[in-house]
């Protein structure tokens, strides 16, 4: 955080900045200048970090190595100050916190990717309402600072989760600005396609045939890959081994030409789909297979991929190709 919370003291101790409970007014304006967006209000800290309650008691009212007694209420600031003396618990914290008996600071930005503290009631607020509501009834609603409620609705605009909204009105003047939430799923919010790949997995296990019905569905998506990419690389008729190569790599396999006895062979170093792999190779593998072949057919190159062998070594699975023509 960097310069004045207005109506309150940041004051830099020797790991954080630290917000006076008592002085803090309430005015949000630590919130827009976190430089992680992690301000909580204390009824909304996440039961993890609520003992850097105590943590921050401590700063204030505590004698800190260094210091000759504790700082208590300095009364307000013009600017930041350092406090001198370091806390008890001494060290570096990974990014600056800003502790106050009403707000904290916790956790960075990539650690909280889904609304949280009072972003998500002010979320939660504009998904109950059946109108559009302006940044005063958001805030009154919530018992907060309109600073803080802007600032939260500036980001959720940025997310694509609420609209701005500029009312009709037959007096002069400017309009207030509205908002309200964005009727949809949140395409960010937390995604099971591991599940999902899970339950497809079973179902084709469950099968008669779960070898060819894996074998063909792969197929197909070799096919599917192979016509969306035939203007990258569109060398697959005079380099087919090599543009093999390129769509496995675009997938993350990892691939590296490993040529043996005249034998063509690409290895596959890593596996996309590991953990099902490990537990339903039958089904991973031959689907596997099945791409490499539905991208050749689809490309109509002099190549046969002949066989998939799975985990030959603890990290590579062998692919063997024959050439039925003199490109390569």
């Amino acid at each position: 955080m960097r310069g004045r919370v207005p109506g309150g003291l940041n004051l830099r101790g020797g790991r954080s900045l630290y917000i006076h409970p008592d002085e803090c007014v309430d005015c949000g304006g630590c919130e827009p200048v976190c430089p992680v967006e992690a301000i909580y209000i204390e009824d909304d800290l996440p039961e993890p970090h609520l003992p850097h309650l105590a943590d921050n008691e401590a700063f204030f009212i505590e004698t800190l190595p260094g210091r000759d007694g504790p700082i208590g209420s300095p009364g307000g600031a013009a600017k930041d100050r350092p406090a001198g003396g370091r806390h008890a618990n001494g060290g570096e914290s990974p990014a600056n916190k800003c502790r106050t008996g009403r707000v904290r600071m916790m956790a960075t930005q990539s650690d909280r990717p889904q609304p949280a503290g009072s972003r998500l009631r002010v979320l939660q607020v504009l998904n109950a309402a059946s109108t559009p509501l302006s940044i005063v009834a958001i805030a009154g609603q919530l018992g907060v600072h309109p600073n803080t409620v802007r600032f939260h609705l500036d980001t959720l605009v940025g997310q694509g989760r609420i609209e701005r909204v500029v009312p009709e009105q037959n007096r002069p003047g400017r309009p207030p600005l509205l908002f309200r939430a964005v009727r949809r799923m949140d395409p960010a919010g937390p995604q099971q396609y591991r599940l999902l790949a899970e339950i497809l997995a079973l179902s084709l296990a469950s099968d008669a045939d779960p070898n060819t019905k894996a074998l063909e569905a792969g197929r197909l998506w070799g096919r599917q890959l192979a016509s969306s990419n035939e203007d990258d690389g569109a060398g697959g008729k005079a380099a087919p081994v090599d543009h093999l190569m390129s769509l496995l790599e675009k997938m993350n396999f990892a691939p590296e030409r490993r040529d043996a006895d005249g034998q063509v062979r690409i290895g596959l170093r890593h596996c996309p789909f590991l953990e099902l792999a490990e537990s339903q190779p039958h089904v991973v593998c031959p689907v596997h297979l099945g791409l490499m072949r539905g991208a050749i057919d689809a490309w109509q190159v002099p190549v046969m991929v002949d066989r998939l062998e799975s985990f030959v070594e603890p990290n590579l699975c062998l692919t063997h190709l024959t050439i039925t023509g003199a490109a390569r």
